[in-house]
């Protein structure tokens, strides 16, 4: 009852005077119809009229009303990222519930908190207008709900400080302000969308891995790394890790299997992969060993380097279909671990 009251309280204070004196038949009316409208649990409209301490102050039938910013559909870890996206939100109408009038002052609280909205499709490299949330060591959290005049409710997205343009820093990002930034990969797992602004990293996926991922290529070891293993050139311009990769969680003998294989590789030799992914912080492929359960290498040849692309991956092909007779009886083996 105590927190009840404290509500209105801090309503009252925030919103300023409200209809405790419904001294004219109109006034009357209209407080009587939101009261039908509670207890029959019915959507109305809500407009949105601006952010104050802990909710939003907003219009329920011409009536001043409350907006708590718990009763909002989505939530933010700090009271200022709601007063900071406040004014962007002023004149939004949106449908919610009233759920409690306070007799005695007429103070009307409402909640749209189980308002559900659809995702919105993010194109990689477009640019999106979005607010600033917060700004903190790794990067800048930037609001692009704005960019869609709140269609999909929040949309929130981190600018990582690997990010940021050549001439930007973290001070030039104010809390609040509108920016423009651009859309860079989305993890789907409930975490920030991640946004970019360095023209390089846009231009790098778009003409060249987007081009190189999903493809088999030939690859040539190049070095060794003591934590990542053997690191592969491709097309004689990029470099990646070369991984093998299970269907299923490997037992600790096929976990042997597999790094000892990997060790194997000397410098120079060269294998058959297939692109899988990259990691643009690193400007590296990943590279998924093709292997039929048997180790398929090209013993580096100096004549090799003569060869185009296309000749390497049929001289793979013609080696893998002669060596198929000789590997019929070891099913045990072949396909077991690797795709």
């Amino acid at each position: 009852m105590k927190n009840n009251q404290n509500d209105v309280n801090t309503s009252q204070k925030e919103v300023g005077a409200l209809h405790h004196l419904y001294n004219t038949p109109e006034l009357q009316e209209r407080f009587s119809r939101v009261e039908t409208w509670m207890s029959q649990q019915r959507f109305v409209p809500i407009l949105i009229l601006g952010a104050k301490r802990t909710g939003f102050h907003v219009k329920v039938n011409g009536l001043n009303s409350f907006l708590p910013y718990q009763c909002m559909p989505w939530q933010y870890h700090h009271l200022k990222s709601w007063r900071a996206i406040g004014p962007s939100l002023a004149g939004w109408v949106v449908y919610g519930k009233i759920t409690k009038i306070d007799k005695d002052t007429g103070m009307i609280f409402v909640s749209i908190a189980d308002k559900v909205f659809e995702k919105p499709s993010l194109v990689f490299g477009k640019e999106y207008t979005g607010l600033v949330l917060e700004v903190k060591a790794f990067g800048v959290f930037i609001e692009i709900g704005h960019h869609f005049r709140w269609k999909y409710g929040t949309v929130k997205g981190l600018l990582p400080t690997s990010m940021l343009a050549n001439h930007e820093t973290l001070s030039d990002y104010k809390q609040g302000e509108e920016v423009r930034t651009h859309f860079f990969q989305d993890k789907g797992n409930g975490e920030p969308v991640l946004l970019c602004n360095v023209k390089e990293a846009i231009d790098w996926h778009h003409t060249r891995l987007s081009a190189l991922v999903g493809q088999e290529v030939i690859a040539k070891v190049v070095r060794r790394s003591k934590s990542r293993g053997p690191i592969v050139q491709i097309n004689k311009t990029y470099q990646g890790d070369l991984v093998v990769l299970a269907k299923m969680p490997p037992s600790k003998k096929q976990q042997t299997r597999i790094h000892n294989m990997l060790n194997a590789l000397k410098q120079g030799e060269t294998v058959l992969c297939k692109i899988i992914g990259y990691d643009f912080s690193r400007k590296m492929l990943t590279a998924k060993w093709k292997v039929g359960g048997h180790k398929e290498v090209l013993n580096h040849h100096a004549l090799f380097e003569l060869l185009d692309e296309e000749s390497l991956l049929n001289l793979s092909t013609l080696k893998e279909v002669l060596q198929e007779d000789n590997f019929k009886n070891d099913e045990t083996d072949r396909g077991q671990i690797f795709f």
